[in-house]
């Protein structure tokens, strides 16, 4: 019964390690559910009982403290150690450079039909573009009306779009 015991401490600990690398719960929920099983069995086992009744507070403090140490040693690894570098988003999201920001109010053409996407051609530049509602047949002439992820969106000119002085 205390192979039985130390297997399920072991084994909790080491489904509680687990849900630090892949978060869900399930498996953490799991190793609490061993850890329980082997404290209750720890206390209620006639083995333990019978070697004598200092036994089953040291085995229940002996899972305790190496469930926290496992748990606190392995997220300071993850913290400090090669874990981390693998684990941990290292790259920045860049805003769009300054050409395009002022691309917004200019006018261009559709090169393909935007369902929602496809290419468009502003200020002599081919690019991916969007509609900003509906299709767009290609040959449209259309305005940036905003950016979205560095690429421009667009709607058919209106008859209130003024058309700006070399853009057109």
């Amino acid at each position: 019964m205390i192979s039985l015991i130390l297997v399920l401490a072991f084994l909790g600990i080491l489904l509680l390690v687990a849900e630090i690398i892949v978060p869900g719960g399930v498996v953490g929920v799991l190793g609490l559910i061993c850890l329980t099983v082997a404290i209750v069995l720890s206390f209620t086992s006639s083995e333990v009982a019978d070697a004598g009744g200092w036994v089953a507070p040291t085995l229940v403090a002996g899972i305790v403290i190496a469930t926290m140490a496992a748990v606190f040693g392995f997220m300071r690894l993850m913290r400090a150690g090669f874990m981390a570098r693998r684990m941990s988003l290292t790259t920045t999201i860049q805003r769009p450079p300054p050409e395009r920001q002022s691309m917004i109010g200019s006018h261009g053409t559709t090169l393909t039909d935007l369902k929602p996407q496809g290419r468009v051609e502003v200020g002599g530049r081919q690019m991916p573009g969007r509609s900003e509602r509906g299709i767009i047949p290609a040959g449209t002439q259309v305005v940036v009306v905003r950016l979205e992820f560095g690429e421009p969106v667009v709607r058919t000119i209106q008859p209130t779009d003024a058309v700006p002085a070399g853009t057109g």
